[in-house]
């Protein structure tokens, strides 16, 4: 009992882990997908900010060249101007189809890539006419530097903005991961307290309730069960504790007929010889240790085969009830009183003096004469003055009793 207790608590602390140990991996691949997202949005991000700085510095040369080119009409040098021209607007449209999760982002970035491109087209087309016509004015010069002092402006924001998503794409990676990993501490703090709590209650509505019922068992089994298990658990395990407590009850009040069959006469309630030879020899080995005197008396009815054969076998046992009363009653509380066999009976005296013996043998007598129809003979034999074995006293008490018989009966011999 007590080990299937054990494996069931064992059983509730294993399926807690296991689901530990699910919510855990199932968290951990959450980690790494999410990471994997935020590193994805931080690569595009840093691949960005590259692509910014090759447009900065495509736009950087196609304006130190253009002005070159106003005195120096080589086809090389017209060649670089497109090439630098072409990388410049390849790296806006990039920047322009660059995806966001969050929309308010996504939306800034295409505004900003536009008003860039904006500015581009009127740079380059100044540029441009300029080239044609060979003519720079002062006034477009200043326009011409203007625009682009504003197109620089515009990359690096395009720029900055870009570096700062993917500064924020690594912030919030490490911020979704240190949130992760208090949840999978409150998680485990939670699974342990579950488990305990779990564990508790089956103790409390299984495993204490059977522990109780194993240790009443033992109990019964140790002739030591005494007060009714209490009722602990419920449902079933509470009817099963209240059907134990009832039928160990039962036991015990069958026990306890059982034990007064075993030791007591069934016709006059007193002590059986067995139940008297086994208390005898208790109280005779007291004797001895305390040193102190016992006294033994043998009473025989008289004449009780002629009243029995006379009056009937039940006016004989009526009249055998009435005497074993009668020498309950003249006898003290602590006295041992039995049923010698037929007609005799047999008193232990613990503590008494052959004198004090005798007087108590006299008011048997007279107790029992007063109440029935018959008389009583009694021998009376003392520990240590007539004998020291249990033998030696049974047999000068009963010496002393067919003395009595043999003096006329309705006497004591001592």
């Amino acid at each position: 009992m007590r080990l299937t207790v054990r494996r069931l608590i064992g059983f509730v602390i294993f399926l807690v882990v296991a689901l530990w140990f699910g919510l855990r991996v199932y968290q951990e691949r959450s980690i790494e997908a999410i990471q994997g997202s935020l590193e994805v949005l931080s690569f595009e991000a840093a691949r960005n900010v590259d692509e910014i700085s090759e447009l900065d510095a495509a736009l950087r040369e196609y304006h130190a060249t253009w002005r070159k080119a106003l005195a120096d009409t080589s086809p090389k040098l017209r060649k670089g101007l497109l090439e630098s021209r072409t990388s410049f607007e390849a790296s806006l449209k990039r920047a322009g189809e660059v995806a966001h999760p969050n929309p308010n982002t996504a939306s800034k970035i295409h505004k900003k890539a536009e008003e860039t491109d904006r500015l581009s087209k009127i740079y380059f087309e100044n540029t441009r006419s300029l080239l044609e016509g060979r003519m720079l004015t002062a006034a477009l010069d200043s326009e011409i530097e203007a625009t682009f002092q504003q197109l620089l402006q515009q990359t690096n924001e395009l720029r900055d903005f870009f570096e700062d998503i993917r500064v924020q794409s690594v912030q919030q990676s490490s911020a979704v991961v240190k949130k992760l990993r208090n949840q999978d501490l409150v998680l485990l703090f939670v699974s342990l307290s579950g488990m305990l709590i779990l564990s508790f209650f089956i103790w409390f509505v299984i495993g204490s309730p059977l522990m109780q019922l194993s240790l009443g068992m033992n109990l019964i089994q140790a002739n030591r069960w005494i007060d009714p298990l209490p009722e602990k658990g419920f449902g079933e395990i509470a009817d099963l504790i209240r059907n134990f407590n009832g039928m160990a009850e039962t036991l015990s009040v069958q026990k306890h007929l059982l034990e007064k069959q075993a030791t007591t006469d069934e016709l006059t309630g007193l002590m059986n010889f067995r139940s008297f030879q086994e208390r005898m020899v208790e109280e005779l080995e007291r004797a001895k240790r305390s040193r102190k005197p016992l006294t033994l008396i043998i009473a025989d009815i008289d004449h009780f085969k002629k009243y029995n054969d006379t009056k009937g076998h039940l006016a004989g046992n009526e009249a055998l009830k009435q005497i074993a009363h009668h020498m309950r009653e003249g006898c003290r509380p602590y006295d041992l009183v039995a049923r010698f066999g037929g007609e005799e009976f047999a008193v232990v005296l613990p503590e008494t003096t052959r004198e004090d013996g005798i007087r108590i043998a006299e008011r048997v007598r007279a107790f029992a004469q007063s109440g029935a129809p018959l008389t009583l003979s009694c021998g009376i034999a003392t520990f240590p003055q007539d004998a020291d074995t249990l033998q030696a006293l049974v047999a000068q008490a009963d010496k002393r009793l067919y003395q009595a018989k043999d003096a006329g009966r309705n006497r004591i011999c001592a």
